[in-house]
């Protein structure tokens, strides 16, 4: 059973990616970021042991998914794969985006994120990059209480 259900997460993963690549090509980046995002910044609770194993399943496929499909699947698309299981987990998560210099001067770029103390997609080399934007997808953000007020019927 668990050899099926990995096997399954890998299929989900690999089609997401896919999905994550051509968003890429064809969605302007602030028009991605308003889709997969909701808020500006996101405070770090903790995980439960049930959400950072998750996590870290969703993880570990999307570093070897890479192997075995024929389109880009490099941090970007890994860290819209991730942002997208924790919309569907329900998992308060960061999306960071860094630049810094190259040996030969040239910009490099990265894309990493991070849910309550732990990094999910490109954390390896996160420290080497400077944060030039961040967002976050917070749980439950739009969800506001309101009260429709006295609904008692009057002058009965």
């Amino acid at each position: 059973m668990v050899k099926i259900k990995k096997l399954l997460l890998f299929i989900i993963i690999a089609i997401l990616t896919s999905f994550g690549h051509i968003a890429i090509k064809l969605v302007p980046f602030k028009t991605l970021m308003r889709i997969m995002t909701n808020v500006d910044e996101v405070e770090a609770g903790p995980l439960s042991k049930q959400q950072a194993y998750r996590l870290k399943s969703v993880a570990l496929t999307l570093r070897r998914v890479h192997r075995h499909v024929f389109w880009r699947v490099k941090c970007y698309e890994q860290a819209l794969v991730a942002l997208f299981f924790a919309r569907f987990l329900g998992i308060n998560m960061m999306i960071y985006f860094g630049l810094t210099k190259g040996e030969d001067g040239e910009l490099l770029a990265h894309t990493w994120t991070e849910a309550g103390d732990m990094y999910i997609t490109g954390g390896d080399n996160a420290h080497l990059f400077s944060v030039v934007y961040k967002r976050g997808y917070r749980k439950n953000r739009n969800r506001i209480g309101y009260s429709l007020g006295d609904t008692r019927v009057k002058g009965t």
